[in-house]
């Protein structure tokens, strides 16, 4: 936990200095740092000795393996399982500083770094779920081709990022929901928050549905099949606030922010369904990024000052209250609570 407050406070740091004519570097400076957080680490997150126990053939995870997991494995069996980490801590360091310096305002740099490193969701969750990690990283990077209305591009980078987590199957109908020109009415907002709250009052009648398709569909995700579990409703109104805050300002997007605000809003609708099944929690990860970039943005659009401080407020108080409660739960606080090095150094 030390490490990661660490991390956070010199990364965020560094990308709020990002702003300023002769720190345009700083920015990379960031993501140097959370590359070598990530590159370094050992036995950091639940899953991160299963995979190394699978690389060197000692269990048995590998059956559950995707094709180009199998494969990127045999790439770097020549240079080892730290190598292989370490080139693909550095594809996610690359992909989201990319993301965030094009999409998001310099001054606010900061926000998405903070949310990034802060927010259990991303950074943390990412580390230890290696193989969506790669597909997540391989949507993020198509969003321009999502936005430029290339289909050859997009479909190929989907494709490959199936081969890593077979969920990544549901950005293909994506391509077609999505779409740099569709505009969000009134009306169709409505809608939307009214599904959302309908998911959250009646989604239970859903998972006999749910399952049966996923059990078609995502076979080898059979093991998720937790449900989620509404621990306050502090969480709840925040999310929603957040929701129904994003709906409004995506009106007033054009051209790539449109299209990452509608990804925002599907993984805002995907939430409510992650108390049914936690497959539908791996599948909403992939959309979930794009709020690395709409939040930031939204504070752009706020004219008055004091509407700002609220939000910003709010915004970290939603972040403050989803890595307190990560750390303060027995099992998270387990595997990423002590930051192991491969240098064997520990920070707790």
């Amino acid at each position: 936990m030390t490490a990661t407050l660490l991390l956070g406070t010199f990364s965020i740091l560094l990308a709020y200095l990002a702003q300023y004519k002769n720190f345009r570097w700083a920015l990379k400076g960031a993501f140097l740092l959370i590359f070598l957080f990530l590159a370094l680490r050992y036995d950091f997150g639940n899953d991160y000795m299963a995979y190394a126990g699978a690389y060197d053939g000692t269990n048995n995870l590998a059956v559950l393996w995707e094709p180009g997991w199998v494969y990127l494995s045999d790439v770097f069996r020549p240079l080892g399982f730290f190598a292989m980490i370490a080139a693909l801590a550095l594809l996610n360091s690359v992909v989201f500083y990319r993301f965030i310096e094009r999409n998001v305002p310099p001054n606010l740099y900061w926000m998405a770094v903070c949310i990034y490193v802060w927010n259990p969701d991303f950074m943390l969750i990412h580390s230890s779920a290696m193989r969506q990690s790669v597909a997540i990283t391989l949507f993020i990077f198509s969003v321009e081709y999502l936005y430029r209305r290339n289909f050859v591009r997009y479909m190929l980078c989907v494709t490959l990022a199936s081969l890593f987590h077979f969920s990544a199957l549901v950005l293909i109908p994506a391509y077609f929901v999505i779409r740099p020109d569709r505009r969000l009415t009134r009306v169709s907002a409505s809608v939307l928050f009214a599904l959302y709250i309908g998911l959250f009052v009646f989604g239970s009648t859903l998972s006999g549905y749910l399952t049966q398709f996923l059990g078609v569909f995502f076979t080898h995700y059979a093991l998720y099949e937790d449900v989620g579990v509404v621990r306050s409703g502090l969480g709840f109104l925040l999310l929603t606030g957040l929701f129904i805050v994003t709906m409004y300002y995506a009106r007033e997007q054009r051209g790539e922010l449109s299209v990452i605000f509608q990804i925002a809003i599907i993984s805002f609708l995907l939430a409510p369904l992650t108390l049914i099944l936690e497959i539908m929690g791996r599948i909403g990860m992939n959309f979930a990024p794009a709020t690395l970039v709409t939040y930031p943005v939204i504070v752009t659009c706020l004219k008055r000052s004091i509407s700002k401080a609220v939000y910003v407020t709010i915004l970290l108080a939603f972040v403050a209250f989803k890595f307190i409660n990560f750390f303060g739960t027995a099992s998270w606080l387990e595997y990423f609570g002590t930051y192991h090095s491969i240098f064997s150094t520990q920070w707790r």
